[in-house]
Formats: structure tokens, C-alpha cells, sequence
């Protein structure tokens, strides 16, 4: 049975066993509103629940893989043909995969909604900034599609590459969009 540490009736907080099973768990809940929230702490992902029935919503995976919307962390591609399994994946049936980026700014006019995709050449995350080189690819979008076994097969990108020689506050680049025929598996043309 659960520990309960707080309890008013329909809202409280509770450490103990999840559903029966040997997963330890800690959860806070207010039933009155629906709001749910259960971290299982040992051999379990951190997973977020929420409604009356608990129903999970996000999971921060054993390999530091933040799923929204999914359990399944899905390998895709990237830009140089790699498969790997991305750090953050949204999936949502039709319109319910959608990312939305939105700035409420009124005082300048160039303030908007901005995804920043970068690169740098020092191997240490949150280290200084090492410069790139020309050719560099900085960032891509990518576009794939399902083929029947995986989300590995990419049908189009657009990619940033360095295109000169960068130096301090100059960072000279070019846009290269690119297509697969079909038939000619990851095969583009530029």
C-alpha cells in the first residue's frame, strides 16, 4: 500500500508502489482537476501522467530521450545519413505532431518566432566554441518518411553549410536543397 505523505481528500501526495508492482513511484495528484503526476524512481523511465486516469503524456527515457505524446523512441535520419535515435521526439496522430514556436513580441518589429539550429567543433558539450571550417554543414532539416520498417528512408533536406572562411563575427554560409529521385533510395539531387 502507499505511503501517503499529504492528503485532502481529493488531492495529495503519495510514495509507494505502482499499481502493485515493485516500481517505486512517487505522485502528486488533485483528482477535483484532473491533474496527475507519477515519477516511477527505480528501473523505470521518469514518466508524466496526467487526467483522471493518469494517462502518460511525456517520459524522460533511460538514455536521457525526451518522448512527448509516445513511449517508443524511434532512430531517424540525419543530415549525413546516420541513424540516430534523436534526444527530444514528438508523435501525435494527424495534426497532434505539430511543433509551434510563436513570439507575442510588439515592441520590435524583427522579434520572432526563431528555431536556432548550430554547430561547433570542440567535443565537449558546454564547452568554449571551437571556430568550424568551410564546408561545415551548421544545421538541416530533414524530411522522412515511413517505409513500411522504419522512419530511416529520407526523402528530401535542406541543409546550411560554412561557405568561405569563417572567423570572429563572420560566418559566410549557404542553403543546399536537396531531393531523392525515385528508386534511388538516399540518393539526392542538388
Amino acid at each position: 500500500a502507499p505511503f501517503v505523505v499529504s492528503n485532502s481528500g481529493a488531492q495529495g501526495v503519495e510514495i509507494g508502489y505502482s499499481g502493485g508492482s515493485s516500481s517505486n513511484y512517487v505522485q502528486a495528484y488533485n483528482r477535483s482537476s484532473s491533474a496527475f503526476i507519477q515519477l516511477d524512481v527505480i528501473g523505470s523511465p521518469l514518466l508524466f501522467k496526467s487526467g483522471s486516469s493518469a494517462t502518460e503524456r511525456m517520459r524522460l527515457d533511460s538514455s536521457g530521450s525526451l518522448l512527448v505524446n509516445t513511449s517508443t523512441s524511434r532512430s531517424v535520419m540525419d543530415q549525413a545519413g546516420n541513424g540516430p535515435t534523436p534526444k527530444l521526439q514528438i508523435e501525435g496522430e494527424d495534426s497532434n505532431g505539430i511543433i509551434s514556436v510563436i513570439s507575442a513580441g510588439d515592441a520590435d518589429a524583427n522579434r520572432c518566432g526563431t528555431i536556432n539550429l548550430g554547430r561547433h567543433r570542440n567535443g565537449t558539450v558546454g564547452g568554449t566554441p571551437t571556430i568550424v571550417q568551410n564546408g561545415d554543414a551548421l544545421g538541416a532539416v530533414v524530411f522522412s518518411g515511413g517505409d513500411g520498417g522504419d522512419m530511416l528512408t529520407c526523402g528530401a533536406k535542406i541543409h546550411a553549410v560554412v561557405d568561405g572562411t569563417p572567423g570572429a563575427n563572420d560566418m559566410p554560409g549557404a542553403l543546399i536543397f536537396s531531393t531523392t529521385p525515385d528508386g534511388q533510395g538516399h540518393g539526392f539531387n542538388t
